[in-house]
């Protein structure tokens, strides 16, 4: 059913086939421009403005108001937003959604066969290792900066610019480590600054028992990842006979050699997540970050800070205080045991995707095989007659996605889901920490120098001879090269001889002679500055 859409303003109320009869009586002089608005009910104004055409774009009788202009013509456009309308009335259960950008690199790892194969070796370390799924934890990282994002506010209508005083135009970041259980505990954060030394000013009013570290980067890495597992180790209480599973990202300083020995004396078992799937496979992700980043960011924790401290700015000081306000109200029970049981990792449920998640990357899917199938013996009626239609096939699935070919890849491992601290991965990272056998160096070629050299064709057509040089004269004071005091000689090469005189008596006093007499091939005599 149409919408009942009542207008509310009379702007451009008149009727578009009088405001042309109001024209034509006006241009032949039947009456004025008052009259003709009173008796065909348009503005003044604008029928003077239509009349005399001041708006190029319009038509004579033509409605616009602001400076769009439809694509169709009127009706189609009222027809169009009509159906939108109805179509959303008849179907409530959806709505206009902004998506969430995806990297075409996440579409594709994120597939059927790779959610499985987690789910696979998932079941069977727990089974393996004989670890209680209660003891299941999950670790991530994230950045925390000195500068928040800031929210939308109310503001007087038309005022183009408003501000809101932050800390820096760019601020740092300060990484925090945080790691939850399925039991729906927490380890205590770390907290990794980007600096070479510690101060204990960084500590303050952080969580109980946060740990922070310096790193000149303020990114994890893997002697960092080994402090941190230590204090891991320091509140989980795991041991060679009652291990505990922990589900980190394939990161590189995740597979940091002294960090895998450290676990497995310890009883941690690292299990590896697929490749970029984190996204909808770890928990933190899911559950966690998203609130404390609200709380962090939205709820203006920065921002209450800088009114409480006029004048200041946020630093690597005080992110520790900020962090504590905000992670007592994101560290709860309900989001740790919501962000395993979303993944399927606890209760392991290895069919918690629907469908749907997995049709991007079907469209990248590469076909190895052409599965042919059997054609279907259909009996067509010769006398079939209209009618509704008895199939229970529909459109939609028939439909299906197109699939990009296989291109050229570079042949490249990648780290897909294992145990990191397994034997096999435990003596790939030994080898990757060998050393190199060390390459004999070859041996350096000495580099000659080219050097000008007379050839002999050239010296035999015109050579040189002492005399010549020593009956060679200054163009300027005629001195000739034997008899002068100080002569330099500036270059005598193939076929150029030139030498400066510097006691010219011809040039002003103090002042040298400052040029070469050049003997060429040809036998003419040049000028050049020395």
């Amino acid at each position: 059913m149409p919408r009942n859409y009542a207008r509310t303003s009379n702007r451009q109320s008149w009727d578009p086939d009088s405001m042309v009869k109001a024209i034509e009586a006006v241009t032949k002089g039947e009456m004025g421009w008052l009259r003709a608005s009173k008796l065909y009910h348009i503005p003044h104004a604008t029928l003077r403005r239509h009349a005399l055409q001041k708006n190029k774009n319009l038509k004579t009788g033509e409605k616009r108001l602001g400076r769009f202009k439809p694509t169709f013509p009127i009706e189609i456009e009222r027809q169009l937003v009509e159906h939108l309308k109805v179509l959303e009335s008849r179907n409530p259960d959806i709505t206009l959604r902004k998506p969430e950008a995806t990297s075409a690199a996440r579409a594709q790892a994120f597939n059927k066969p790779q959610v499985a194969k987690f789910f696979k070796v998932l079941e069977d370390t727990l089974q393996k290792e004989n670890i209680d799924p209660l003891n299941i934890y999950n670790a991530d990282e994230s950045a925390l900066s000195t500068v928040q994002r800031p929210q939308k506010v109310f503001a007087t209508a038309g005022r183009k610019q408003v501000g809101a005083i932050t800390s820096a135009e760019r601020g740092s970041h300060v990484t925090v480590v945080c790691c939850m259980c399925t039991n729906g505990s927490y380890i205590p954060p770390a907290l990794i600054f980007p600096r070479k030394n510690m101060k204990r000013e960084l500590t303050d009013h952080t969580p109980a028992g946060t740990l922070c570290i310096p790193q000149e980067s303020g990114w994890m890495t893997g002697p960092v990842f080994l402090q941190w597992l230590q204090h891991f180790q320091k509140y989980a209480k795991s041991s060679p006979t009652e291990k505990v599973l922990l589900i980190v990202d394939g990161h590189s300083s995740h597979k940091y050699l002294d960090a895998l020995l450290y676990a497995k004396e310890n009883g941690i078992v690292l299990l590896c997540l697929p490749p970029h799937c984190t996204h909808r496979m770890q928990p933190l992700d899911v559950a966690f970050f998203g609130p404390l980043k609200t709380y962090y960011n939205h709820n203006q924790e920065i921002t209450k800070w800088l009114k409480t401290h006029p004048g200041r700015v946020v630093t690597q000081f005080q992110i520790g205080g900020l962090l504590n306000e905000c992670y007592g109200k994101a560290a709860t029970v309900q989001n740790a045991t919501h962000g395993f049981a979303k993944t399927g990792i606890y209760p392991i449920n290895p069919d918690v995707f629907p469908d749907y998640i997995f049709q991007a990357s079907e469209t990248t899917n590469i076909v190895f095989d052409n599965i042919i199938q059997p054609a279907l013996n259909v009996h067509i009626h010769n006398n079939a007659q209209p009618g509704p239609s008895s199939s229970s096939t529909t459109a939609q699935k028939n439909l299906q996605n197109p699939t990009s070919g296989q291109g050229k890849r570079k042949s490249r491992k990648r780290q897909g889901t294992s145990v990191l601290n397994s034997t096999p991965n435990l003596e790939e990272a030994k080898e990757k920490r060998k050393p190199k056998l060390e390459v004999p160096e070859k041996r350096k070629r000495a580099v000659k120098r080219k050097v000008l050299e007379e050839s002999e064709s050239e010296t035999d057509k015109e050579p040189f001879s002492a005399d010549e040089e020593d009956d060679s004269a200054c163009i300027y004071c005629t001195e000739l090269y034997k008899f002068s005091k100080n002569p330099f000689l500036l270059m005598k090469k193939m076929i150029v001889l030139a030498f400066i005189v510097q006691s010219c008596t011809n040039f002003p006093k103090k002042v040298s002679c400052g040029y070469a007499v050049v003997r060429v091939k040809s036998g003419h005599m040049l000028s050049v500055p020395g």
